[in-house]
């Protein structure tokens, strides 16, 4: 998933609609949520495997 900023992607994890399905995905797997600046628009990171 992609936001314009973090306020925007916490606000999202934060939001009404999304705490209410959040129980949907806790109940059923284990996962992180991580959030992480500084991803240049465009970026790919399956294009980096290829170099090796």
């Amino acid at each position: 998933m992609e936001f314009p900023d973090y306020e925007r992607a916490r606000a999202w994890y934060d939001s009404p609609a999304y705490r209410e399905i959040l129980p949907l995905r806790t109940r059923h797997m284990v996962a992180d949520v991580i959030t992480a600046e500084g991803v240049p628009a465009g970026y790919q990171g399956a294009d980096s495997l290829k170099e090796h």
